[in-house]
């Protein structure tokens, strides 16, 4: 084959492999590792899991709409369970991202403008205690797709919680980094 035929070629698969609405569902495992600190009445600790690495389910879709590279501009949903030792979180993320590739590979970035990190645990006077969490983040990821309707896919997620509703715990400012793996369905319309 010719450079100038191949060089057609890659533009008219890739301007067709991003036009229309994009619809993304993916399904993977997160393993985040949480640092941070907290208050109870004054008294500044380690949040509760410092340090640990969380581990569990992510679910969620990427929307949005493209017409050529370097679109699409997706919006990013995504939730996550967790559970490390007796604490059981849930995490729930909304974002932008932006996103470009070519046929097989592809590459994006994006903004978490709203995350919410529910925690449940047992404390050390045997009451349960919850509460929420709210930040924002970023992430960063890449996709490899060998056939036209199946992605896989590694994505680095780092989100910072400054604002919190508990019964005692006051000041949060929790960090939560870690990979993301997935499986999506990438599909175009």
């Amino acid at each position: 084959m010719s450079p100038k035929f191949t060089l057609a070629l890659l533009i008219v698969l890739t301007s067709n492999a991003f036009a229309g609405v994009l619809i993304e569902p993916y399904l993977g495992y997160m393993m985040t590792k949480t640092t941070g600190k907290i208050e109870n009445y004054g008294t500044k600790m380690d949040v509760v899991n410092d340090g640990d690495i969380n581990r569990g389910s992510a679910f969620g879709a990427r929307l949005g709409y493209g017409r050529r590279p370097p679109a699409p501009a997706p919006h990013y949903m995504g939730t996550g369970q967790m559970k490390n030792h007796d604490v059981k979180t849930k995490v729930s993320n909304l974002g932008v991202t932006a996103m470009v590739g070519i046929p097989f590979i592809r590459a994006w970035v994006g903004y978490i403008v709203s995350s919410q990190y529910d925690v449940s645990f047992v404390d050390s006077t045997n009451q349960t205690v919850k509460g929420k969490e709210k930040g924002s983040g970023y992430k960063a990821g890449f996709g490899f797709s060998p056939l036209p309707l199946l992605s896989f896919n590694v994505e680095w997620i780092a989100t910072h919680y400054d604002k919190e509703t508990y019964t005692s715990f006051q000041n949060v400012s929790r960090n939560n980094a870690g990979p993301v793996f997935s499986i999506s369905l990438p599909l175009v319309f």
